[in-house]
């Protein structure tokens, strides 16, 4: 099981509260300069492995973002959503190797063409998406670093009305 508490302060309450719940508690803190006005909305949902794939695709009808990435922390895992995806007629892209700038070009001309609206990938190569349409982080698996989840959030910071979902 992961867990993340977010809390706007880090005072005692907070890190003990942690302590209740987290066996060993890692603590980020962002300088008032580093917090961006426009946040997403974030959403957080407890399921069961088998639950999570049904509530993706709610999210994914509900929000109908222009473009969406989707977080795995596997490669086999990421095969899987975008296969479950297609085959729900959601328009996606899985991406498991580093882009060449032509393929990041063309990925970029087929999401403003409305070709995909779905990105499935795992933080090996996150770093090298360097997407701007993305407007929405589904985090079908949860990070293993605080880090890291900071990471997949700021993909979406330029972003109007940014949304992260994390199960």
């Amino acid at each position: 099981t992961q867990k993340i508490i977010s809390a706007n302060e880090n005072s005692p309450y907070v890190r003990e509260f942690s302590f209740k719940f987290l066996e060993d508690p890692a603590y980020i803190t962002t300088l008032p300069s580093q917090i961006k006005e426009r946040q997403p909305k974030q959403f957080a949902h407890a399921l069961q492995a088998t639950q999570k794939f049904q509530v993706l695709l709610g999210h994914l009808k509900t929000h109908k973002p222009n473009c969406a990435a989707i977080f795995a922390n596997s490669k086999p895992v990421s095969e899987w959503i975008a296969f479950k995806l297609h085959g729900n007629g959601v328009k996606v892209e899985l991406i498991t190797s580093q882009l060449s700038p032509q393929k990041r070009i063309a990925l970029t001309k087929s999401i403003k063409a409305g070709e995909i609206n779905v990105i499935v990938t795992t933080d090996a190569i996150s770093k090298s998406l360097g997407i701007r349409e993305l407007s929405c982080i589904y985090n079908f698996d949860l990070p293993d670093s605080p880090a890291t989840f900071i990471n997949r959030i700021c993909r979406i910071e330029g972003a109007k009305n940014p949304i992260a979902v994390s199960f």
